[in-house]
């Protein structure tokens, strides 16, 4: 069982961006190669694409990584294309919040909209945990970024933290870094017609596959 419970988590306030550059750096070599299957409009890389600007061939402070970017279910692309067990790293980051209205993602077409059920992302992280070791060398890592979901729909909370680890029974969990959000809201419910101040959370937990 991959349970949260012994590891000691980092939460900071460093907008996600910026974290997951010094993550990578922590956990990955220099020159590794990750595969993103979910980047969207790659708001999880900008401080990574601004960054990889500044480089200069004398000197830089960052390890080099080379990202292979693919819009598509993992299981669909490898219909089409080969993949073979050479990237060092996935980071995922699927848009599986659930029970909200339609949305323009980008990524809808092969991962669902918001208004899908928790059952469809349920399934989607088990395609996760058959697939991803496929294209990962040996100790390969996984990246997975998420959130809790309150579900409208179900009038139920869904405290992911301690479930996600579990279906993905082909890693097991070595690090686990906690951001926090601050932001208002006009809308809050419990105080209709003012301001709230509303704190949230974004989870990413570095997995090493075990396989």
């Amino acid at each position: 069982m991959n349970s949260l419970r012994p590891l000691l988590a980092l939460q900071t306030t460093i907008p996600f961006d910026k974290v997951l550059v010094m993550i990578l750096n922590f956990h990955l070599r220099n020159e590794a190669k990750i595969l993103d299957i979910t980047p969207g409009e790659k708001h999880s890389w900008r401080t990574w694409l601004r960054e990889e600007k500044k480089r200069s061939s004398l000197f830089f402070p960052r390890k080099k990584f080379y990202i292979t970017w693919i819009e598509e279910d993992l299981e669909t692309y490898r219909q089409t294309k080969t993949l073979q067990k050479e990237y060092d790293a996935i980071f995922f980051d699927p848009p599986y919040i659930f029970g909200l209205s339609s949305t323009s993602d980008i990524r809808s077409k092969d991962y669902g909209e918001y208004f899908h059920s928790f059952d469809n992302i349920q399934h989607m992280f088990e395609k996760a945990n058959k697939y991803f070791p496929k294209v990962l060398i040996t100790g390969g890592k996984l990246f997975l970024k998420y959130s809790d979901v309150f579900s409208l729909q179900d009038r139920k909370f869904y405290f992911l933290a301690q479930h996600w680890g579990n279906v993905l029974f082909n890693f097991k969990v070595i690090d686990h870094y906690i951001i926090q959000h601050h932001h208002i809201s006009p809308t809050a419910y419990q105080v209709k017609e003012r301001p709230c101040g509303i704190v949230n959370y974004t989870y990413l937990t570095v997995f090493e596959m075990n396989i």
